[in-house]
């Protein structure tokens, strides 16, 4: 009787540690906290490239400006001479 007595506690020890060890690697404090740093990563990564998308669309809308306003100068230095 002792002896199966034992081997139920046992059973229950192993058990509460079982059942520790899940809750502590499916809670929500330690797996998502790495997913979540990377996801975050990933959206700063991909606003500074639409940022500098941007930023490039201007700087080649101002050349093109400075090109057509150039061109239009020297059409009307051409037309007054």
């Amino acid at each position: 009787m002792i002896h199966l007595c034992s081997l139920n506690a046992c059973l229950l020890i192993l058990s509460n540690i079982y059942t520790s060890l899940m809750l502590f690697f499916s809670s929500s404090i330690i797996s998502p906290a790495l997913p979540c740093i990377l996801c975050e990563e990933s959206q700063l990564k991909k606003k500074e490239e639409k940022r500098l998308r941007r930023v490039k669309k201007v700087v080649q809308g101002r050349k093109q400006c400075w090109q057509v306003l150039l061109w239009s100068w020297s059409s009307v230095e051409e037309s007054l001479i």
